[in-house]
């Protein structure tokens, strides 16, 4: 089971410095910035996580499962900001329905953003939200709420490898997830869920 109050005392109130390692692919130029939304909501078994399948036609993680978000905008003042107005654009919940609680470190993605990782808890129940999903279907396919427990399992990751323009990347992978969570993404939950372990 994943708890409310493990998660919320895991949290900082303003975007953390990145304290990784940059895959030796990137250059050592800035990277640029970026913010997601990790949202939860309540659910029938526990607490539940926002998740999108990326568009198809999109030119980067075409396809991929992801947290919404994307890159900031002049109007938007913070990283919980620009993560608040890409979910309201990409899956139709509003920030009325959100209560932003801080941050955890951000990942830096294959393709050289690094990603400010806001969390988020709805004020409704996951049951109530589904009806309210709207996929932006520029951006979105899809957009649903999944159990947040077997995400956040350390033992549920496994690292994969491809090679790309000559050079071997690794990666991470949820096993058994379907559709796969893989890369930034899986990078995301599986640091949540050593911090929880941790803890």
């Amino acid at each position: 089971m994943v708890r409310k109050q493990d998660i919320l005392s895991l949290l900082s109130d303003r975007p953390q410095p990145f304290a990784g390692q940059r895959p030796p692919h990137l250059p050592e130029a800035s990277s640029r910035p970026a913010s997601v939304l990790m949202l939860f909501a309540e659910g029938g078994q526990g607490l539940e996580i926002l998740l999108t399948k990326r568009a198809r036609h999109l030119r980067l993680h075409a396809g991929q499962v992801s947290f919404p978000g994307g890159k900031p905008e002049a109007i938007d003042n913070s990283p919980a900001d620009t993560a608040l107005r890409e979910t309201e654009e990409e899956t139709g919940l509003s920030a009325e329905m959100v209560a932003i609680k801080g941050y955890l470190p951000p990942v830096l993605t294959s393709t050289n953003y690094m990603v400010d990782l806001t969390v988020g808890f709805c004020h409704q129940p996951a049951e109530a939200l589904h009806p309210l999903l709207r996929p932006a279907p520029e951006e979105v396919d899809e957009v649903w709420f999944e159990p947040a427990y077997p995400l956040v399992q350390v033992g549920q990751f496994e690292q994969r490898a491809l090679v790309r323009e000559g050079q071997t990347r690794h990666y991470w992978q949820i096993k058994n997830s379907e559709p796969v969570i893989w890369g930034a993404t899986a990078t995301m939950l599986r640091q949540l869920a050593i911090l929880l372990e941790q803890k």
